[in-house]
């Protein structure tokens, strides 16, 4: 345990060293840790947004975004839900930094894969 930190600056720090170890990975060895590394950025992001970090919260989670969204090209079935998780996050850091307009959009992206098929189908008709 990390003596003299709260929980909040535990949770930090422990998300910061999670990343840090996925991205010093030898880049040949990376592959099978990517959807790992994902979760880590999610969770780095949420952990910069509970700080009041907008920035940093902004530009972790876009780099989970990024790599989520390779990670369900590659395999929907997968990685279609985390990179959902992450997409709406993203649009909720967005807003919370008065960036509305850019917000709009990828929350657009996240309802657009959570809504099933049939409802693509009825509300296109």
């Amino acid at each position: 345990m990390r003596q003299g930190l709260g929980k909040d600056d535990e949770a930090l720090q422990a998300s910061e060293e999670s990343e840090q170890i996925y991205r010093s990975l030898d880049p040949a060895a990376r592959e099978p840790h990517l959807p790992l590394w994902g979760s880590s950025l999610h969770n780095l992001a949420v952990r910069w947004s509970h700080r009041g970090q907008r920035e940093r919260a902004l530009e972790t989670s876009a780099k989970a975004v990024a790599l989520r969204r390779g990670l369900s090209e590659d395999r929907p079935d997968a990685h279609l839900a985390d990179l959902t998780a992450s997409l709406a996050n993203h649009a909720g850091f967005l807003t919370a930094a008065g960036r509305t307009v850019e917000a709009l959009p990828v929350a657009a992206e996240a309802a657009d894969i959570l809504r099933p098929p049939a409802c693509t189908v009825w509300a296109a008709a």
